[in-house]
Protein backbone atom coordinates (compact mmCIF):
# COMPACT_ATOMS: atom_id res chain seq x y z
CA UNK A 1 0.00 0.00 0.00
CA UNK A 2 1.32 3.42 -0.88
CA UNK A 3 1.20 6.18 1.75
CA UNK A 4 -2.01 8.23 1.86
CA UNK A 5 -0.90 11.36 0.03
CA UNK A 6 -3.13 14.41 0.16
CA UNK A 7 -5.55 14.67 -2.78
CA UNK A 8 -5.26 17.76 -4.95
CA UNK A 9 -8.49 19.66 -5.48
CA UNK A 10 -9.28 21.47 -8.71
CA UNK A 11 -11.77 24.30 -8.03
CA UNK A 12 -13.63 25.53 -11.08
CA UNK A 13 -14.01 29.26 -10.41
CA UNK A 14 -12.17 32.17 -8.78
CA UNK A 15 -14.19 32.06 -5.55
CA UNK A 16 -13.57 28.35 -5.13
CA UNK A 17 -9.92 28.89 -5.95
CA UNK A 18 -9.57 31.54 -3.22
CA UNK A 19 -11.33 29.25 -0.76
CA UNK A 20 -9.01 26.41 -1.69
CA UNK A 21 -5.90 28.55 -1.20
CA UNK A 22 -7.15 29.93 2.11
CA UNK A 23 -8.17 26.50 3.38
CA UNK A 24 -4.90 24.76 2.54
CA UNK A 25 -1.99 27.23 2.30
CA UNK A 26 1.24 25.58 1.20
CA UNK A 27 4.04 26.15 3.72
CA UNK A 28 7.70 25.45 3.07
CA UNK A 29 8.09 21.80 4.06
CA UNK A 30 11.20 20.20 2.60
CA UNK A 31 11.46 17.69 5.47
CA UNK A 32 7.84 16.67 4.97
CA UNK A 33 8.45 16.16 1.28
CA UNK A 34 11.52 14.00 1.93
CA UNK A 35 9.59 11.92 4.48
CA UNK A 36 6.73 11.35 2.00
CA UNK A 37 9.23 10.55 -0.78
CA UNK A 38 11.05 8.03 1.41
CA UNK A 39 7.78 6.31 2.35
CA UNK A 40 6.69 6.26 -1.27
CA UNK A 41 9.98 4.69 -2.38
CA UNK A 42 9.62 1.97 0.28
CA UNK A 43 6.08 1.27 -0.93
CA UNK A 44 7.17 1.15 -4.58
CA UNK A 45 10.05 -1.18 -3.75
CA UNK A 46 7.67 -3.68 -2.16
CA UNK A 47 5.33 -3.63 -5.14
CA UNK A 48 7.89 -3.22 -7.95
CA UNK A 49 6.30 0.10 -8.87
CA UNK A 50 7.74 3.32 -10.29
CA UNK A 51 7.35 6.93 -9.23
CA UNK A 52 8.41 10.33 -10.51
CA UNK A 53 9.72 13.36 -8.65
CA UNK A 54 9.24 16.70 -10.39
CA UNK A 55 11.16 19.73 -9.14
CA UNK A 56 10.02 23.21 -10.16
CA UNK A 57 11.83 26.52 -9.82
CA UNK A 58 10.01 29.82 -10.47
CA UNK A 59 12.34 31.84 -12.66
CA UNK A 60 13.36 35.28 -11.42
CA UNK A 61 10.86 35.20 -8.54
CA UNK A 62 13.29 37.22 -6.45
CA UNK A 63 12.95 40.07 -8.97
CA UNK A 64 9.14 40.00 -8.57
CA UNK A 65 9.54 40.48 -4.82
CA UNK A 66 12.05 43.29 -5.26
CA UNK A 67 10.20 45.17 -7.99
CA UNK A 68 6.58 44.67 -6.87
CA UNK A 69 6.84 43.95 -3.17
CA UNK A 70 6.46 40.86 -1.03
CA UNK A 71 2.67 41.08 -0.86
CA UNK A 72 2.45 40.84 -4.64
CA UNK A 73 5.05 38.04 -4.54
CA UNK A 74 2.92 36.09 -2.04
CA UNK A 75 -0.17 36.57 -4.22
CA UNK A 76 1.78 35.30 -7.25
CA UNK A 77 2.79 32.21 -5.26
CA UNK A 78 -0.86 31.61 -4.32
CA UNK A 79 -1.82 31.69 -8.00
CA UNK A 80 1.04 29.36 -8.88
CA UNK A 81 -0.04 26.89 -6.17
CA UNK A 82 -3.58 26.91 -7.55
CA UNK A 83 -2.36 26.30 -11.10
CA UNK A 84 -0.04 23.48 -10.04
CA UNK A 85 -2.80 21.77 -8.09
CA UNK A 86 -5.13 22.09 -11.05
CA UNK A 87 -2.59 20.38 -13.31
CA UNK A 88 -2.27 17.27 -11.13
CA UNK A 89 -4.15 14.01 -10.69
CA UNK A 90 -6.04 12.85 -7.67
CA UNK A 91 -3.38 11.32 -5.42
CA UNK A 92 -0.40 13.34 -6.63
CA UNK A 93 1.29 15.40 -3.90
CA UNK A 94 2.49 18.99 -4.10
CA UNK A 95 5.06 20.50 -1.70
CA UNK A 96 6.72 23.88 -1.42
CA UNK A 97 10.36 23.14 -0.61
CA UNK A 98 11.88 26.64 -0.85
CA UNK A 99 10.98 30.29 -1.34
CA UNK A 100 10.36 29.73 -5.04
CA UNK A 101 10.79 25.96 -5.36
CA UNK A 102 8.15 23.23 -5.50
CA UNK A 103 8.24 19.45 -5.62
CA UNK A 104 5.58 17.11 -6.94
CA UNK A 105 5.39 13.38 -6.24
CA UNK A 106 3.71 11.23 -8.88
CA UNK A 107 3.10 7.79 -7.34
CA UNK A 108 2.56 4.54 -9.22
CA UNK A 109 3.37 5.69 -12.76
CA UNK A 110 3.59 2.97 -15.40
CA UNK A 111 5.93 4.69 -17.86
CA UNK A 112 8.12 7.78 -18.07
CA UNK A 113 5.66 9.19 -20.63
CA UNK A 114 3.19 9.67 -17.77
CA UNK A 115 5.69 11.94 -16.01
CA UNK A 116 6.35 13.78 -19.27
CA UNK A 117 2.62 14.33 -19.73
CA UNK A 118 2.42 15.80 -16.22
CA UNK A 119 5.38 18.08 -16.99
CA UNK A 120 3.64 19.27 -20.16
CA UNK A 121 0.52 20.13 -18.14
CA UNK A 122 2.56 21.93 -15.50
CA UNK A 123 4.47 23.90 -18.13
CA UNK A 124 1.23 24.83 -19.89
CA UNK A 125 -0.19 26.15 -16.61
CA UNK A 126 2.39 28.96 -16.75
CA UNK A 127 1.48 30.12 -20.25
CA UNK A 128 -1.28 32.48 -19.07
CA UNK A 129 -0.11 35.82 -17.66
CA UNK A 130 -0.55 36.36 -13.92
CA UNK A 131 -2.38 39.52 -12.85
CA UNK A 132 -2.27 40.46 -9.18
CA UNK A 133 -4.31 43.40 -7.95
CA UNK A 134 -3.25 46.56 -9.82
CA UNK A 135 0.09 45.22 -11.02
CA UNK A 136 1.03 44.84 -14.65
CA UNK A 137 0.41 41.37 -16.12
CA UNK A 138 3.41 39.19 -15.30
CA UNK A 139 4.87 36.54 -17.58
CA UNK A 140 6.02 34.04 -14.96
CA UNK A 141 7.95 31.01 -16.17
CA UNK A 142 9.24 27.90 -14.48
CA UNK A 143 12.10 25.44 -14.92
CA UNK A 144 10.99 21.83 -14.48
CA UNK A 145 13.13 18.77 -13.84
CA UNK A 146 12.00 15.13 -13.67
CA UNK A 147 13.67 12.08 -12.12
CA UNK A 148 12.33 8.53 -11.98
CA UNK A 149 12.55 5.78 -9.37
CA UNK A 150 13.94 3.15 -9.82
CA UNK A 151 15.14 3.97 -13.36
CA UNK A 152 17.97 6.30 -12.34
CA UNK A 153 17.97 6.47 -8.53
CA UNK A 154 17.38 4.13 -5.60
CA UNK A 155 17.19 6.59 -2.70
CA UNK A 156 15.20 9.70 -1.83
CA UNK A 157 18.25 11.99 -1.65
CA UNK A 158 19.61 10.76 -4.99
CA UNK A 159 16.22 11.19 -6.66
CA UNK A 160 15.99 14.77 -5.37
CA UNK A 161 19.51 15.51 -6.59
CA UNK A 162 18.73 14.13 -10.04
CA UNK A 163 15.46 16.07 -10.35
CA UNK A 164 17.34 19.22 -9.31
CA UNK A 165 20.05 18.58 -11.93
CA UNK A 166 17.37 18.08 -14.59
CA UNK A 167 15.65 21.29 -13.50
CA UNK A 168 18.95 23.13 -13.78
CA UNK A 169 19.46 21.75 -17.29
CA UNK A 170 15.99 22.95 -18.26
CA UNK A 171 16.86 26.41 -17.02
CA UNK A 172 20.16 26.63 -18.89
CA UNK A 173 18.73 25.19 -22.12
CA UNK A 174 15.48 27.19 -21.85
CA UNK A 175 13.52 23.97 -22.37
CA UNK A 176 10.07 23.69 -20.76
CA UNK A 177 11.38 20.69 -18.81
CA UNK A 178 14.15 18.10 -18.77
CA UNK A 179 14.12 14.42 -17.85
CA UNK A 180 17.17 13.23 -15.92
CA UNK A 181 19.24 10.75 -17.92
CA UNK A 182 22.13 8.72 -16.60
CA UNK A 183 25.53 10.02 -17.59
CA UNK A 184 27.45 7.66 -19.87
CA UNK A 185 30.84 6.64 -18.53
CA UNK A 186 33.67 4.74 -20.24
CA UNK A 187 33.80 0.98 -20.01
CA UNK A 188 31.70 -0.60 -17.31
CA UNK A 189 32.66 1.82 -14.55
CA UNK A 190 29.72 3.11 -12.50
CA UNK A 191 28.97 6.85 -12.37
CA UNK A 192 29.75 6.84 -8.64
CA UNK A 193 33.18 5.27 -9.19
CA UNK A 194 33.82 7.54 -12.16
CA UNK A 195 33.02 10.65 -10.09
CA UNK A 196 35.23 9.38 -7.27
CA UNK A 197 38.14 8.83 -9.67
CA UNK A 198 37.63 12.26 -11.20
CA UNK A 199 37.64 13.93 -7.78
CA UNK A 200 40.86 12.09 -6.94
CA UNK A 201 42.39 13.16 -10.28
CA UNK A 202 41.70 16.80 -9.45
CA UNK A 203 43.12 16.47 -5.93
CA UNK A 204 46.24 14.67 -7.15
CA UNK A 205 46.84 17.05 -10.07
CA UNK A 206 46.38 14.24 -12.59
CA UNK A 207 44.55 16.43 -15.12
CA UNK A 208 46.49 18.08 -17.91
CA UNK A 209 46.00 21.25 -19.92
CA UNK A 210 46.37 21.24 -23.68
CA UNK A 211 46.45 24.50 -25.61
CA UNK A 212 44.91 25.27 -29.00
CA UNK A 213 46.56 28.24 -30.74
CA UNK A 214 44.41 31.19 -31.78
CA UNK A 215 45.67 33.08 -34.82
CA UNK A 216 45.17 36.71 -35.72
CA UNK A 217 44.01 36.42 -39.32
CA UNK A 218 45.46 39.74 -40.49
CA UNK A 219 49.00 38.85 -39.38
CA UNK A 220 48.73 35.04 -39.12
CA UNK A 221 50.50 35.31 -35.76
CA UNK A 222 49.61 33.28 -32.67
CA UNK A 223 48.23 35.85 -30.24
CA UNK A 224 46.38 33.60 -27.83
CA UNK A 225 45.55 30.04 -26.81
CA UNK A 226 42.50 28.22 -25.49
CA UNK A 227 43.23 26.04 -22.46
CA UNK A 228 41.52 22.65 -22.75
CA UNK A 229 41.36 20.09 -19.95
CA UNK A 230 42.40 16.48 -20.61
CA UNK A 231 42.32 13.42 -18.36
CA UNK A 232 44.06 10.08 -18.69
CA UNK A 233 42.25 7.56 -16.49
CA UNK A 234 44.48 4.98 -14.82
CA UNK A 235 42.36 2.10 -16.16
CA UNK A 236 40.39 3.44 -19.10
CA UNK A 237 43.05 5.62 -20.71
CA UNK A 238 42.19 8.95 -22.30
CA UNK A 239 38.74 10.23 -21.32
CA UNK A 240 37.29 13.05 -23.40
CA UNK A 241 35.75 16.21 -21.92
CA UNK A 242 32.37 15.15 -23.34
CA UNK A 243 32.51 12.21 -20.92
CA UNK A 244 33.88 13.76 -17.74
CA UNK A 245 32.58 17.34 -17.82
CA UNK A 246 28.88 16.30 -17.45
CA UNK A 247 29.86 14.12 -14.48
CA UNK A 248 31.84 17.01 -13.02
CA UNK A 249 28.87 19.36 -13.38
CA UNK A 250 26.38 16.96 -11.85
CA UNK A 251 28.58 16.14 -8.85
CA UNK A 252 29.81 19.66 -8.16
CA UNK A 253 33.41 18.80 -9.07
CA UNK A 254 33.29 21.29 -11.96
CA UNK A 255 34.11 24.27 -9.73
CA UNK A 256 37.27 22.52 -8.54
CA UNK A 257 38.23 21.72 -12.14
CA UNK A 258 37.69 25.34 -13.18
CA UNK A 259 39.82 26.54 -10.28
CA UNK A 260 42.56 24.06 -11.22
CA UNK A 261 42.40 25.03 -14.91
CA UNK A 262 42.49 28.74 -14.12
CA UNK A 263 45.48 28.32 -11.81
CA UNK A 264 47.37 26.07 -14.26
CA UNK A 265 46.64 28.31 -17.26
CA UNK A 266 47.78 31.49 -15.53
CA UNK A 267 50.92 29.81 -14.19
CA UNK A 268 51.78 28.86 -17.78
CA UNK A 269 50.83 32.34 -18.98
CA UNK A 270 53.28 33.80 -16.45
CA UNK A 271 56.05 31.51 -17.71
CA UNK A 272 55.43 32.51 -21.33
CA UNK A 273 55.53 36.20 -20.42
CA UNK A 274 58.83 35.77 -18.55
CA UNK A 275 60.23 34.04 -21.65
CA UNK A 276 59.16 36.90 -23.88
CA UNK A 277 56.09 35.18 -25.36
CA UNK A 278 53.08 37.09 -24.01
CA UNK A 279 49.85 35.32 -24.96
CA UNK A 280 46.21 35.77 -24.08
CA UNK A 281 44.95 32.54 -22.51
CA UNK A 282 41.26 31.57 -22.67
CA UNK A 283 39.64 29.42 -19.99
CA UNK A 284 36.16 27.91 -20.33
CA UNK A 285 33.54 28.44 -17.64
CA UNK A 286 30.52 26.35 -16.69
CA UNK A 287 27.16 27.80 -15.72
CA UNK A 288 27.88 26.28 -12.29
CA UNK A 289 30.92 28.54 -11.92
CA UNK A 290 28.70 31.58 -12.32
CA UNK A 291 26.58 30.34 -9.41
CA UNK A 292 29.58 30.86 -7.13
CA UNK A 293 29.23 34.40 -5.82
CA UNK A 294 32.94 34.61 -4.95
CA UNK A 295 34.15 33.50 -8.40
CA UNK A 296 35.40 37.01 -9.35
CA UNK A 297 37.47 37.03 -6.13
CA UNK A 298 38.95 33.63 -7.11
CA UNK A 299 39.96 35.06 -10.49
CA UNK A 300 41.47 38.14 -8.88
CA UNK A 301 43.49 36.08 -6.37
CA UNK A 302 44.80 33.78 -9.08
CA UNK A 303 45.87 36.70 -11.27
CA UNK A 304 47.75 38.18 -8.31
CA UNK A 305 49.35 34.85 -7.41
CA UNK A 306 50.91 34.49 -10.85
CA UNK A 307 51.37 38.23 -11.49
CA UNK A 308 49.49 38.05 -14.74
CA UNK A 309 47.87 41.18 -16.11
CA UNK A 310 44.09 40.75 -16.30
CA UNK A 311 44.16 41.70 -20.01
CA UNK A 312 45.95 38.40 -20.68
CA UNK A 313 43.00 36.34 -19.45
CA UNK A 314 39.87 35.63 -21.52
CA UNK A 315 36.97 33.73 -19.92
CA UNK A 316 34.67 31.88 -22.31
CA UNK A 317 30.99 31.41 -21.42
CA UNK A 318 28.39 29.69 -23.59
CA UNK A 319 25.12 31.44 -24.46
CA UNK A 320 23.07 28.92 -22.48
CA UNK A 321 25.23 29.39 -19.38
CA UNK A 322 24.75 33.15 -19.62
CA UNK A 323 20.98 32.76 -19.75
CA UNK A 324 20.76 30.96 -16.40
CA UNK A 325 19.57 33.42 -13.73
CA UNK A 326 20.32 36.24 -16.13
CA UNK A 327 20.41 39.14 -13.69
CA UNK A 328 22.77 37.32 -11.36
CA UNK A 329 24.97 36.33 -14.31
CA UNK A 330 25.16 39.92 -15.53
CA UNK A 331 26.27 40.99 -12.05
CA UNK A 332 29.03 38.35 -11.94
CA UNK A 333 30.23 39.21 -15.46
CA UNK A 334 30.32 42.92 -14.68
CA UNK A 335 32.49 42.25 -11.64
CA UNK A 336 34.83 40.19 -13.83
CA UNK A 337 34.87 42.92 -16.46
CA UNK A 338 35.79 45.49 -13.81
CA UNK A 339 38.89 43.40 -13.10
CA UNK A 340 39.93 43.95 -16.72
CA UNK A 341 39.38 40.32 -17.69
CA UNK A 342 38.19 39.64 -21.25
CA UNK A 343 34.85 37.87 -21.71
CA UNK A 344 33.90 35.83 -24.76
CA UNK A 345 30.55 34.29 -25.73
CA UNK A 346 31.47 30.76 -26.75
CA UNK A 347 29.53 28.83 -29.44
CA UNK A 348 27.75 32.02 -30.50
CA UNK A 349 24.72 31.20 -32.64
CA UNK A 350 23.97 27.84 -31.03
CA UNK A 351 21.66 29.29 -28.39
CA UNK A 352 19.65 32.48 -28.29
CA UNK A 353 21.70 34.99 -30.30
CA UNK A 354 19.66 37.79 -28.75
CA UNK A 355 20.65 41.36 -29.49
CA UNK A 356 19.16 42.27 -26.13
CA UNK A 357 21.71 40.32 -24.10
CA UNK A 358 24.56 41.56 -26.28
CA UNK A 359 23.63 45.03 -25.12
CA UNK A 360 23.49 43.97 -21.46
CA UNK A 361 26.43 41.58 -21.16
CA UNK A 362 29.87 43.23 -20.74
CA UNK A 363 31.53 40.94 -23.31
CA UNK A 364 34.54 41.61 -25.52
CA UNK A 365 34.45 38.80 -28.06
CA UNK A 366 32.04 36.58 -30.00
CA UNK A 367 33.19 33.07 -30.81
CA UNK A 368 31.30 31.69 -33.79
CA UNK A 369 30.00 28.14 -33.32
CA UNK A 370 32.14 25.71 -35.33
CA UNK A 371 29.23 24.10 -37.21
CA UNK A 372 28.57 27.43 -38.94
CA UNK A 373 32.21 27.56 -40.07
CA UNK A 374 32.12 23.98 -41.39
CA UNK A 375 28.84 24.54 -43.28
CA UNK A 376 30.09 27.83 -44.69
CA UNK A 377 32.15 26.08 -47.36
CA UNK A 378 29.11 24.31 -48.79
CA UNK A 379 26.50 27.03 -48.89
CA UNK A 380 26.36 30.66 -49.96
CA UNK A 381 23.61 31.30 -47.42
CA UNK A 382 25.87 30.01 -44.63
CA UNK A 383 28.62 32.33 -45.83
CA UNK A 384 26.21 35.25 -45.47
CA UNK A 385 25.19 34.02 -42.03
CA UNK A 386 28.81 34.03 -40.85
CA UNK A 387 29.36 37.43 -42.46
CA UNK A 388 26.31 38.76 -40.59
CA UNK A 389 27.66 37.50 -37.24
CA UNK A 390 31.06 39.08 -37.91
CA UNK A 391 29.49 42.41 -38.86
CA UNK A 392 27.18 42.19 -35.84
CA UNK A 393 30.11 41.70 -33.49
CA UNK A 394 32.07 44.56 -35.02
CA UNK A 395 29.04 46.87 -34.87
CA UNK A 396 28.88 46.18 -31.13
CA UNK A 397 32.57 46.95 -30.77
CA UNK A 398 33.55 43.31 -30.22
CA UNK A 399 36.25 41.16 -31.71
CA UNK A 400 35.13 37.97 -33.47
CA UNK A 401 36.80 34.56 -33.28
CA UNK A 402 35.97 31.62 -35.54
CA UNK A 403 36.45 28.12 -34.16
CA UNK A 404 36.51 24.88 -36.12
CA UNK A 405 38.55 26.19 -39.06
CA UNK A 406 39.63 23.07 -40.90
CA UNK A 407 40.53 24.12 -44.45
CA UNK A 408 42.44 26.78 -46.34
CA UNK A 409 39.19 27.86 -48.05
CA UNK A 410 37.53 28.54 -44.69
CA UNK A 411 40.54 30.54 -43.54
CA UNK A 412 40.50 32.60 -46.75
CA UNK A 413 36.76 33.30 -46.54
CA UNK A 414 37.06 34.43 -42.92
CA UNK A 415 39.99 36.70 -43.71
CA UNK A 416 37.99 38.28 -46.56
CA UNK A 417 35.11 38.90 -44.13
CA UNK A 418 37.51 40.65 -41.72
CA UNK A 419 37.11 38.06 -38.96
CA UNK A 420 39.66 38.92 -36.26
CA UNK A 421 40.85 35.57 -34.92
CA UNK A 422 40.55 31.88 -35.80
CA UNK A 423 41.41 28.49 -34.42
CA UNK A 424 40.97 24.94 -35.65
CA UNK A 425 42.78 21.94 -37.03
CA UNK A 426 43.79 23.79 -40.20
CA UNK A 427 46.14 25.76 -37.98
CA UNK A 428 46.73 23.28 -35.16
CA UNK A 429 44.95 20.74 -32.98
CA UNK A 430 45.17 21.24 -29.20
CA UNK A 431 48.78 20.51 -28.21
CA UNK A 432 50.97 20.14 -25.14
CA UNK A 433 53.05 23.05 -23.81
CA UNK A 434 56.21 21.68 -25.47
CA UNK A 435 54.48 21.32 -28.84
CA UNK A 436 53.01 24.80 -28.60
CA UNK A 437 56.39 26.35 -27.89
CA UNK A 438 57.73 24.75 -31.07
CA UNK A 439 54.90 26.44 -32.97
CA UNK A 440 55.72 29.76 -31.31
CA UNK A 441 59.38 29.38 -32.27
Amino acid sequence: MRPDLKAISTPSDAAARDEDIAASPLQVDRLGMMKALSELIDSCAQGSLSLALICIDINEFREINLSSGFEVGDAVLDEIVYRLRSALRQGDALFRIGDDEFAILLPSILHEDHAILAAHKISASFEELIIVRDSEPMDVRASIGIALYPDTAESDSELLRQATVARYRANTSKSPFEMYKKVLTPGNISPVEFARDLRRAVSNNELELYFQPQYELSSRAITGVEALCRWTHATHGKVGPAEFIPVAEETGIITSITSWALNSALRQCCEWRVNGKPLVVSVNLSAYDLDEGDFPELVQRTLRTWRVDSSQLMLEITETAMMHDQKRTIGILRRLSELGVGLSIDDFGSGYSSLNYLQQMPVNDLKIEKDFIIKMERSESDIELVRTVIDLGHNYGLTVTAEGVETEKAERLLADMKCDFAQGRYFSAPVTVDELEKLLD
